[in-house]
């Protein structure tokens, strides 16, 4: 009933009231649930048109409204609820609810890890001083048979690129780098797929794979460049991303996708000394004299390059040293 369901969000509310001043006063820029019942919940919502990603006040107050009509359990049905769930969803309902009304919350993104996960890879990973992210990379790589070496010929030109643009492009942060390492590590996962079009299969490889590790927003950052590192820039791919990242990963596209043209021929001959000089809207890449002479399919492929440059608003210049 109403009644009962509004005293059952009234007691969540009061288990939530001896933490709300500490949280209220640190404040946070974003709120995440875990585990199954927010998930199904994030589910309902999502598949009822409630709420376009994870969870929002308003699909829980319409959830509610659906619960109080059924009148029980057996009788509950929404899209997307597991039967499974059917029990103990309308308790799982109030008690986000209350915590929703408590701390003044109106959307909630939702992991698909939990407190169990995250403890054991923080724990993995400080047992072996790594990153759990470089893990799951190659756990990715090793299942859709991705080139090794060829991923790492890619991935040591990018960094060359980047180390030489970074400080002027604002690119001087650990995250930004490993991105870009990433990226150019999986950049041929989609080859698993098909070979046509296999940025666009490897970007959805890896936007839709479980990545232990990785936090929506930076698997989303990989997937895009991954997308991005060959043929037309996805730019309206880039423009759904937040927008303080955007020019950053368009950067870190464009470095990503020389270091690819540079590895075009895939035999394995190593990559001349190469001096880039990076402006607001402009690079310029400096070859060795008489190199580009002497590689004129990498010089056609580099002029092509220009032109996807010019259409996201970046002049490409290629010059041999005097």
């Amino acid at each position: 009933t109403e009644a009962a369901f509004k005293k059952a969000v009234t007691a969540a509310r009061q288990e939530v009231l001896s933490i709300e001043t500490n949280y209220r006063r640190l404040g946070w820029a974003q709120a995440v649930g875990a585990s199954g019942t927010i998930k199904a919940i994030a589910q309902v919502c999502e598949e009822n048109g409630w709420s376009n990603e994870g969870i929002s006040l308003d699909g829980l107050d319409k959830a509610r409204r659906k619960a109080v009509k059924a009148g029980s359990a057996d009788a509950l049905s929404l899209k997307g609820l597991r039967d499974d769930r059917k029990a103990i969803f309308a308790s799982g309902l109030a008690i986000l609810l209350g915590i929703f009304e408590q701390m003044g919350l109106a959307h909630m993104q939702v992991s698909s890890g939990a407190l169990r996960e995250g403890l054991l890879y923080d724990l993995l990973g400080r047992f072996a001083h790594e990153d759990v992210r470089e893990r799951s990379v190659q756990a990715l790589m090793n299942r859709h048979h991705v080139e090794r070496a060829q991923a790492e010929r890619v991935w040591e030109t990018a960094q060359g690129l980047y180390r030489q643009a970074a400080g002027d492009w604002d690119l001087e942060d650990e995250e930004a780098q490993a991105t870009l390492r990433w990226a150019a590590l999986l950049h041929e996962v989609g080859l698993a797929v098909s070979h046509s079009q296999f940025h666009k299969h490897g970007a959805y490889l890896v936007s839709n794979s479980d990545l232990p590790g990785f936090s929506r927003q930076a698997q989303q950052a990989v997937a895009v460049l991954v997308r991005g590192h060959r043929r037309k820039l996805p730019l309206s791919t880039l423009a759904e991303c937040p927008e303080d990242e955007q020019a950053r990963l368009l950067r870190l596209c464009l470095l990503l996708r020389l270091a690819c043209r540079m590895h075009h021929a895939r035999n394995g001959a190593p990559v001349p000394p190469l001096t880039l000089n990076a402006g607001e809207r402009t690079l310029e890449l400096v070859f060795p004299a008489g190199w580009l002479a002497e590689h004129p399919l990498t010089l056609a492929d580099l002029e092509q390059e220009q032109e996807f440059f010019q259409a996201a608003g970046y002049q490409l210049t290629v010059t041999d040293a005097a």
